[in-house]
């Protein structure tokens, strides 16, 4: 016979596994709920963006036990498509069904827009659409920076071959154009104008947001006689016969040209660790292509895993190492901004950059090498 301290005992017994096999079911439950979900990146395919493509092809993300997926649009499209890891396969099959080609293509104002309605937890911007965001109070913040343009001299102004320009004056009166991004380009072409002592309001006439597939376009069909070009585009319009690199660029800081990660603050404040697992994939991939400076030199740039491109004597982004976000480049980007009035008023930038991630990561791999 049982006694009543043996029935209690068991009776305890029984709700202590239960409490236990239940607290396990939950806490199983919830990391299932925020690991299921993968990190959903809007993404633009382009110089500044290359290496965390690389790391997303070469699957940094996963080796890091964190689910990544970044999405792209045709261009001149609005339909969201997942990146594939190997970019090549779904290039050949767009052009296979003679749609546009440009994959990849989407303005960083345009992922913001996405973030900001919650289709996207981050996303990868250039610098004029990221202080341009902050300044219409959308609360997203740069946790790393991605390519720079601190060899990035692969912005010039080019002039289509039937204008001539001999001195500054002969611009008076000439339509040029900026192409499609986020509002730097405009601000870079204006202050171009600027430093040849004319006036960008009434000397010139500038079109901006120029899509990809209209910049060669544009100056065969002669509705434009030049423009600020950059890095292939110069290239293609040169080879071609098309028009003549007139100026490289010297008239702003090229190191002020660059892309940045960034996240939804909400994001980041909830899942502080899949932002570490993905600052540390990229900054893995970063000392890989750092220890292997001859990799990707031959390889197709279309698919993003060309590092050199040279022309001119100049070449393509390049990427630093830690890619801390710089705040003093965001200050000169914003002064500019603030000066061709593309924002209203000025803001603490410090307030929307998170340098802690790419800190940590680095901190750690500076104290094994110690060892």
């Amino acid at each position: 016979m049982p006694t009543l301290k043996n029935t209690w005992v068991t009776v305890i017994t029984y709700i202590f596994i239960i409490v236990i096999i239940s607290g396990c079911g939950l806490r199983l439950h919830e990391e299932k709920t925020m690991q299921g979900k993968p990190v959903k990146i809007g993404y633009f395919y382009g110089g500044k963006t290359y290496a965390l493509y690389r790391a997303y092809s070469n699957n940094y993300f996963s080796a890091e036990d964190v689910e990544v997926m970044l999405y792209s649009q045709y261009l001149n499209k609005h339909r969201w498509r997942r990146m594939p890891i190997r970019f090549r396969k779904l290039k050949q099959k767009n052009y296979l069904n003679g749609e546009n080609r440009y994959f990849g293509k989407v303005s960083g104002l345009e992922i913001i827009k996405a973030i900001e309605k919650g289709i996207f937890d981050g996303g990868t911007v250039g610098e004029g659409s990221f202080v341009a965001a902050v300044a219409n109070n959308i609360p997203v913040v740069a946790v790393a920076m991605l390519g720079s343009g601190e060899t990035d001299r692969l912005r010039g102004i080019v002039v289509r071959n039937d204008v001539v320009i001999r001195t500054p004056e002969d611009f008076k009166g000439k339509t040029l154009i900026a192409p499609r991004s986020g509002p730097f380009n405009y601000i870079c072409l204006k202050k171009f104008v600027e430093s040849i002592g004319l006036d960008p309001e009434k000397d010139v006439t500038i079109i901006d947001q120029v899509s990809e597939d209209q910049l060669v376009n544009i100056l065969q069909q002669k509705k434009a006689d030049g423009g600020l070009y950059s890095s292939h585009i110069i290239d293609q319009v040169t080879t071609q016969g098309v028009a003549y690199l007139y100026r490289k660029m010297d008239w702003v800081n090229p190191d002020i040209f660059h892309g940045l990660l960034v996240f939804r603050k909400d994001f980041i404040e909830a899942h502080p660790q899949e932002i570490e697992k993905i600052v540390r994939a990229y900054m893995k991939r970063l000392k890989y292509e750092e220890k292997n400076p001859e990799e990707g030199r031959t390889d197709d740039e279309n698919l993003g895993f060309k590092k050199v491109l040279y022309f001119q004597g100049e070449h393509i982004p390049q990427y630093r190492y830690p890619p801390l976000v710089s705040l003093d480049l965001l200050n000169e980007v914003q002064d500019l901004m603030r000066k061709y009035k593309t924002i209203n008023t000025g803001v603490d930038l410090g307030k929307f950059i998170n340098n802690d991630f790419v800190k940590k990561v680095y901190k750690e791999w500076e104290r094994e090498k110690r060892k």
